[in-house]
């Protein structure tokens, strides 16, 4: 048996991606797995890479648009910041 041939059940794909089964479980209509006899589901090498893909984090996209304008701090430096008034 060569690891081409390596058909994992749901514990073992569990414990790789360090998740309950009942995760894998849930997940099984958006990732690809097979299910040969109707209960007896495995997942291949194949099965696995694109699993790990689709849950690979990607940090979210930057936008410059947006600017963040505090509203804590005390009076005075916010009197300072935008010039209004004298601080007391």
């Amino acid at each position: 048996m060569n690891d081409d041939d390596v058909w994992l059940t749901v514990p073992e794909l569990a414990a790789l991606l360090k998740l309950s089964p009942a995760a894998v479980y849930a997940r099984l209509p958006i990732w690809p797995h097979h299910d040969p006899t109707g209960s007896d589901i495995r997942f291949t090498r194949e099965d696995i890479e694109a699993i790990k893909e689709l849950t690979q984090r990607r940090p979210a996209p930057v936008t410059n648009n947006v600017r963040r304008v505090p509203s804590v701090g005390t009076r005075a430096n916010r009197a300072r910041r935008t010039g209004q008034g004298s601080p007391r």
